[in-house]
């Protein structure tokens, strides 16, 4: 929910929550939701107890995952959830913004 919400403009712990409640329905294809979304405090507790050394393999290794073409070259890429089918990776200035179908969840517009 963070990454997304970061990615999607947030900049506070208030405004991740805020992102995380507009978005609810659509994080629920991907994560348990029974409990609902967490509180800013908790976001904050959270993202506070995560140690950035530990942190930052993991998710460079993750975008390495998502950026990753896959063999098959048929569905449409995807810069920030935007279908763009005649656009190639290297034709874009940031490759990590860049997804073929399925390779990674496509991120929802900025809230």
């Amino acid at each position: 929910m963070t990454i997304c919400a970061v990615i999607a403009g947030a900049d506070d712990y208030v405004a991740i929550a805020k992102f995380a409640n507009t978005k609810k329905e659509w994080f629920a294809k991907f994560l348990d939701m029974s409990a609902g979304v967490p509180s800013h405090d908790r976001f904050n507790a959270i993202l506070n107890a995560i140690d950035p050394e530990e942190f930052e393999p993991v998710l460079r290794a993750w975008i390495t995952q998502c950026t990753a073409s896959p063999t098959d070259k048929s569905s449409p890429l995807f810069v920030f959830g935007v279908a763009a089918p005649n656009v190639s990776a290297k034709n874009v200035s940031a490759p990590s913004a860049v997804f073929r179908e399925g390779s990674c969840p496509v991120l929802p517009p900025k809230f």
